[in-house]
Parts: C-alpha cells; structure tokens; sequence
C-alpha cells in the first residue's frame, strides 16, 4: 500500500471552507518515507491538521499507521517540518 499525506485548513468562510476540515494539499511517501506538500499559509499563525491516510478518496487517518493525525501550527511565508517517527511496518 502506498501511504499518501493529506494537509487541511480550518474552517474559513472567507477561503470556500464550510466544513469544519477542508483539504488544501496531499502528498505521496516516496520510497524512503519523504513526501512534501506546497502550500503557502497567509494570516495569523493557524493549527492545520495532517494526516496519513491509506486512501486518497476517504479522510479518515490510516488504522495502521500510529500517530497518523497531528495538528501543526502554520505560521504567515515560514514552513514547517512534520515528521511521523517510529511507524510500525504495517503503515508502508
């Protein structure tokens, strides 16, 4: 299974987000685990959530996979580092 990282903002009126979620970038793991996701936050720092999920069509974290659904924190032109240590080998 190939693994694929999924980023969602808030919920904004203002940017077309209604849902209390809404997915603004998604990635696939490479063979050694890296993936990256462009996305460039403007505002106010604001909690974004991140999650592994083993299909991209649902969004619901990856069963197999621990710690699969983290909040980071985006802060205005700055990036961030989000990494998913210790993974079990089920979550590949």
């Amino acid at each position: 299974m190939i693994n694929r990282i999924k980023l969602y903002q808030p919920r904004n009126k203002k940017k077309g987000c209604n849902a209390d979620w809404c997915e603004v970038g998604r990635s696939e793991l490479d063979n050694d685990g890296f993936y990256q996701i462009v996305y460039k936050h403007t505002g106010k720092p604001t909690d974004y959530r991140m999650l592994i999920v083993g299909d991209q069509n649902i969004d619901t974290p990856d069963s197999n996979c621990g710690n699969s659904d983290q909040l980071v924190n985006l802060k205005g032109n700055e990036f961030e580092e989000v990494n998913y240590f210790g993974q079990p080998d089920s979550c590949q």
